[in-house]
C-alpha cells in the first residue's frame, strides 16, 4: 500500500513540475538584444531610476540612458513613467506611477510607437513619510509584475 501511494505521490509531482516549467518558459519574450532606454530623471525622482534599472535587471533587460534625453534607434526598446502625486483630503497623498515600454518606430518616441507593456498603479501605504518616495517605490515594484523576462535571440 506504502509503495503504491508514494509512486502516485512522484507522478503527481512530475506532473506538476512540467507545468510550472512550461510556465516559466512562457512568460518570456524574444528580443535582439534585450537593451531598453530610459530617460533621465530629475534630481526629486532618482530614487526611481534605481528601482527601474533594478527590476528591469531582475527581468534580463540592460539598460541604458536615452541619447541626447530624447534620441532612440528605429526597433529599440525604451521605458516611458510617469509619476502623479495625487491630491487627497489626507495627509499622506496616494502615488500613481504610470509605466510604458513601447518599441521605437523612428529615432524619436512618439506617441503611435507599439506598446509592449503598459500597467498604472496607485498606492495609499506604507505611509512613512509626507513626501511618499517610499509609495512611489512600491508602485514601480507593482508595475513590475507582469512584466515578462526578456530572452536574447
Amino acid at each position: 500500500m506504502f509503495r503504491r501511494s508514494s509512486s502516485v505521490f512522484i507522478l503527481i509531482a512530475f506532473c506538476l513540475l512540467g507545468s510550472f516549467q512550461l510556465q516559466a518558459q512562457s512568460f518570456t519574450f524574444d528580443h535582439e538584444n534585450c537593451q531598453i532606454r530610459l530617460k533621465d530623471f530629475s534630481k526629486k525622482q532618482k530614487y526611481l531610476k534605481e528601482v527601474l534599472e533594478k527590476q528591469l535587471k531582475k527581468r534580463n533587460f540592460k539598460t541604458l540612458e536615452m541619447k541626447d534625453n530624447k534620441r532612440v534607434l528605429p526597433n529599440e526598446l525604451y521605458a516611458k513613467i510617469n509619476v502623479i502625486k495625487l491630491p487627497s483630503n489626507l495627509l499622506y497623498h496616494p502615488c500613481l506611477v504610470e509605466l510604458e515600454i513601447k518599441v521605437a518606430q523612428t529615432r524619436t518616441p512618439t506617441e503611435s510607437d507599439d506598446t509592449l507593456f503598459e500597467r498604472s498603479v496607485k498606492r495609499m501605504f506604507p505611509r512613512v513619510t509626507f513626501e511618499g518616495e517610499e509609495r512611489c517605490k512600491r508602485a514601480l515594484e507593482d508595475a513590475f509584475v507582469h512584466i515578462p523576462y526578456c530572452k536574447k535571440l
